[in-house]
């Protein structure tokens, strides 16, 4: 597990429920990898996992998260973005469907 600073794309969509706007960060998928994005609520780290590992190592998901499972301490303190956005009015947690890019910035996050 290391952290570097990485570009991260600025993301936002309607919540499900109350359609409020919610701005979050996602890393996007593309040529240069397949990617993940997990935010964890007791630190606010941005983690970015490696789905090639899977793929090509045979590895499974828990296991590649296993370092944020200890720091964050428990698998439940951890959202997969953007299935899992939380908002910022309501509190709820939802799958964000219809998602809007602008952007990047330059994050400190942990590589799994």
């Amino acid at each position: 597990m290391k952290s570097n600073k990485l570009k991260i794309s600025q993301c936002h969509a309607p919540c499900t429920r109350c359609k409020v706007r919610n701005d979050f960060l996602m890393f996007e998928s593309g040529a240069g990898g397949n990617f993940e994005t997990f935010v964890g609520d007791k630190t606010g780290n941005v983690y970015r996992v490696d789905m090639n590992k899977m793929h090509y190592l045979g590895m499974e998901l828990g296991e590649l998260l296993k370092p944020a499972i200890v720091i964050e301490d428990g698998v439940a303190n951890i959202r997969n973005i953007p299935n899992e956005v939380k908002c910022k009015v309501c509190d709820s947690i939802a799958k964000m469907d219809t998602i809007t890019c602008e952007g990047y910035v330059e994050v400190e996050a942990v590589e799994l």
